[in-house]
């Protein structure tokens, strides 16, 4: 059995469209338990409704701690099922998603299937801009310290292995995944692979990645060099830190920096104030190990966003 663990917060507008990608899966063993993390608008009434649809297969809690982790916990605590599929309430999974990822997991000894997702922008235009997020698939590590070891709601998760590392970190409020499984690399969990794109999220105006609190962005920033981090010391302390893992760690960590520094989308006040003066001192104290042809390709990376931004703009 399978157990779908949907954290929802004001999440009326986008919520049957999650809801629904469930109930429309060709695998049909499953539970949806949708947890209400205090939201203030008609989320809980929609909520009631599929659970009066949909009687002991839609379950409906509440968790009064706020955040996602919190929720998420909440809902795995509760979970029947020997594999957890993680939904955001705005984003969504396509027919197959359960059939193709439990067809990875049969007949293995597998902790996480790991698998990769698509984002669907919408422009100002209103048109609608695909970007796939991919997945590393040879080297599970370089996949942890670069981001590409699949998303909250794009992997399947095994209960048993969430249970024996105490669940989401419900201290954190920012790269809580990679977080989760980093601490399940640690206690030797196995990793499976699916290759096939079956969750979509989906980015609007109004869901912005970066806050616009420019103390908050440092956290954020801070935490996902922080992890990476821990990461290189974790691996060093076994013996398993190689030069090449060192620098894709650094590369990563370098352009996480250079990109936000200079991201268009920040107010100008914020590009003068606090963010460059912590982008410049991190890059000063970490001595990172960065090829010159990749400052190079990230110079015209940022370039190439910037002057994309504004051809859309103009649309």
């Amino acid at each position: 059995m399978l157990s779908v663990i949907i954290p929802c917060y004001n999440s009326g507008k986008h919520i049957r469209r999650a809801i629904d990608s469930v109930l429309n899966q060709t695998y049909l063993n499953y539970e949806i338990i949708l947890v209400d993390n205090n939201s203030s608008d008609n989320t809980i009434d929609i909520l009631d409704e599929y659970n009066r649809k949909h009687p002991g297969t839609v379950k409906v809690f509440n968790e009064p701690k706020q955040g996602s982790p919190c929720a998420r916990n909440k809902g795995l605590f509760e979970a029947k099922g020997e594999w957890i599929q993680f939904l955001d309430a705005d984003d969504e999974l396509l027919p197959e998603k359960f059939a193709s990822q439990i067809a990875v997991v049969n007949n293995s000894i597998i902790d996480v299937v790991v698998a990769p997702s698509c984002r669907y922008k919408i422009l100002n235009s209103g048109k609608i801009k695909k970007i796939p997020r991919l997945i590393e698939t040879e080297d599970f590590w370089k996949g942890l310290l670069t981001s590409k070891l699949g998303i909250t709601s794009a992997n399947l998760w095994r209960k048993k292995a969430l249970l024996s590392i105490g669940g989401w970190n419900e201290n954190l409020n920012s790269s809580q995944e990679y977080d989760l499984l980093f601490r399940l690399l640690k206690n030797n969990a196995a990793i499976g692979y699916c290759s096939l794109i079956q969750t979509i999220v989906h980015i609007t105006p109004g869901s912005i990645s970066f806050s616009q609190n420019e103390n908050r962005i440092v956290e954020i920033i801070y935490n996902s060099i922080k992890l990476r981090m821990d990461i290189k010391e974790y691996l060093d302390s076994k013996g398993m830190l190689t030069k090449e893992l060192v620098r894709y760690a650094d590369m990563y960590n370098y352009s996480t920096l250079i990109m936000i520094k200079h991201k268009p989308l920040l107010p100008l006040y914020f590009r003068k104030g606090k963010i460059p003066m912590y982008v410049k001192k991190t890059i000063k104290e970490n001595h990172f190990d960065i090829p010159f042809v990749f400052k190079i390709k990230l110079y015209v990376r940022r370039i190439l966003n910037i002057a994309q931004k504004k051809f859309f703009s103009l649309q």
